[in-house]
């Protein structure tokens, strides 16, 4: 075993593979880089390509490739060994590895890593040969990608199969259990009868995309539905597993690390799409945020290899609250970040490029900062007092963020001659702004950690008509269990038997949008959507039961003081019979 660790030691220069998460610059005969285990702004991790160990000198972790792998991919020896192994070409003795250390098995991490790797294989076998593939070779074909970028990606196609990918995962030796946790299979809402499985294939009919992690192995996929259906979304992402956390995955990133390091700019663009067609026509730095939201931790995650972000944001309300957004963590972050704007006729980087490469590629050249993008786009061309009040409220919280005084006096000024407002009142604005968000700063953290689930609940029955009467009927009831959105619906709130009769207006609200925004992405098959809200309603009308029982021990006890037999009796009925339905 130790032969085979030193022997991948060998084959992998320490200083190349940390590399590949961190930005390393030669400091004499040392590398030295920003430590990806703690927050800091000076580089104090060094990397000695001659010893082939790594050392933080700000919090002290250190050690060789084997510890830097298991220290930031979360895994155990064995996990790492083999993973190192494969990348090395090392084959480990079968005997060895299965002792590894201390008896230890390949771990669960491990299984799931070599699981997604055989799917990733059998769909891409799929695509490129199987004569069901064809209608996924047509539509890549028209979309314009060669031979060559399904190769290099890995796509894939998952033919109208209810367990193939199951089946075959089955004979190599893996569970149902394991394909349902790597998300590979979705688990069926209903009792199955012995001998049924338990689950499907989650990808049926869809072109695959398979996600990497930064070092090049499949964590999860993304399919894209070939056929037109109204219950299916168009596409569908793994859930997440034990290798797979949306907020910290970037598409493309193993692909694109490199030439963002070169090129000291990460381009960030909607889809998968998107990011194969930029690469194919030779901008290999471009990335995309995959299933979720952008992140705080996929901003720190590029930041490794640059500063520079630029942004493809679609032209609509969903694209200027993504903007927002990037404005806010990029501020926080410190980071420049600007927004490409195509011509309108373009819907993505996509079509650009098809039209010309060099439409895009004179986008990206003159990106303007995200920020400066928003206070243009802030001011209409006749701008009554209202309309500016909006604008000032919307812009200033973000010029709040900025830690760089120079730019912030930079925007301000920007802002006033875009508003015809005063740099000094916008100053004093921007002082009011930073307290009344200070004095919030506490609440603000301490509502966020409350549970929002009647919220979420809420939003999801207003925007889906297909849900059940039953559960319609019970939100009522449910959604007093811990309060609802606030103002936006305070009069719903008082009378909640309007929620049934309002639900087409609720959607409609900016509250329910917000939280649609943060957890439509999340929802795959209609059947786990419906799988999601049950398991939210249950949840909901547990507290609900907490509380009328709480309720009603507190009156008995009452009645018990005023010695009110009869009272005390009828409490005592209404609290069995609340005990009985809760138990149903």
């Amino acid at each position: 075993m130790n032969d085979e660790a030193e022997e991948i030691k060998r084959r992998i220069d320490i200083v190349e593979f940390i590399g590949s998460y961190v930005t390393l610059k030669k400091a004499g005969t040392n590398h030295k880089g920003l430590c990806p285990f703690h927050s800091e702004k000076t580089p104090s991790m060094m990397v000695s390509s001659e010893k082939q160990i790594f050392k933080c000198f700000g919090c002290n972790e250190g050690g060789d490739i084997f510890s830097f792998l298991m220290k930031i991919e979360g895994l155990g020896f064995g996990d790492a060994l083999k993973t190192l192994a494969d990348r090395a070409g090392v084959k480990l003795k079968r005997e060895h590895f299965e002792r590894l250390k201390t008896g230890e098995q390949p771990g669960q991490k491990t299984r799931l890593f070599q699981l997604n790797e055989l799917a990733a294989k059998l769909y891409h076998k799929i695509l490129t040969d199987h004569p069901q593939a064809k209608i996924a070779r047509d539509y890549l074909e028209s979309r314009g990608i060669n031979q060559k970028t399904i190769f290099e990606f890995n796509l894939g196609y998952a033919p109208k199969s209810w367990d193939l990918l199951i089946r075959f995962a089955e004979s190599r030796g893996y569970s149902e259990k394991e394909l349902i946790l790597a998300g590979l299979a979705v688990r069926k809402d209903r009792q199955t009868v012995a001998g049924e499985r338990q689950s499907y294939d989650r990808f049926r009919e869809r072109i695959v995309f398979p996600i990497n992690n930064v070092l090049g192995n499949p964590v999860a996929f993304t399919g894209r539905l070939l056929a037109d259906s109204d219950n299916a979304p168009k596409y569908l992402n793994s859930s997440e597993s034990p290798i797979y956390h949306k907020s910290l995955i970037i598409y493309g990133l193993d692909k694109a690390k490199l030439k963002i390091k070169e090129i000291d700019l990460a381009v960030i663009v909607e889809g998968n799409m998107d990011v194969i067609a930029c690469h194919q026509a030779g901008f290999q730095n471009v990335v995309a945020v995959s299933g979720t939201s952008l992140t705080r931790e996929m901003l720190i995650a590029l930041s490794r290899y640059t500063n520079n972000i630029a942004f493809s944001f679609d032209n609509d309300s969903a694209g200027k609250m993504a903007a927002r957004r990037a404005v806010t963590l990029a501020g926080e972050l410190e980071l420049n970040a600007k927004t490409i704007a195509l011509p309108d006729k373009f819907k993505d980087p996509d079509e650009a490029i098809k039209t010309d490469p060099k439409i895009w590629q004179e986008a990206v050249a003159t990106a303007r900062p995200v920020l400066e993008d928003l206070i243009k786009k802030s001011v209409t061309e006749k701008m009554e007092i209202a309309d500016k009040k909006r604008a000032v409220k919307e812009i200033l919280p973000l010029i709040k963020i900025l830690k760089s005084k120079a730019e912030s006096d930079h925007y301000i000024k920007m802002l006033s001659q875009a508003l015809l407002i005063s740099e000094g009142t916008l100053r004093d604005d921007l002082k009011r702004t930073r307290v009344e968000l200070d004095s919030k700063k506490e609440e603000v953290t301490n509502e966020a950690k409350k549970t929002s689930d009647s919220d979420i609940l809420l939003a999801i029955s207003a925007s889906r008509s297909s849900l059940s009467k039953n559960l319609i009927n019970d939100l009522p009831e449910i959604l007093l269990a811990d309060g609802i959105l606030g103002e936006e619906i305070e009069e719903i709130q008082k009378n909640p038997e309007n929620i049934k009769k309002d639900l087409e207006k609720i959607a409609k609200l900016s509250s329910v949008k917000e939280i649609l925004l943060i957890f439509e992405k999340d929802f795959d098959l209609p059947e786990e959507i419906e799988s999601f809200i049950l398991d939210l309603k249950k949840k909901l009308q547990g507290a609900v039961y907490e509380k009328k029982k709480s309720r009603l021990i507190e009156q008995i006890a009452k009645a018990d003081s005023q010695k009110d037999k009869k009272l005390r009796l009828t409490l005592l009925k209404e609290l069995n019979s609340v005990i009985i339905n809760n138990g149903k």
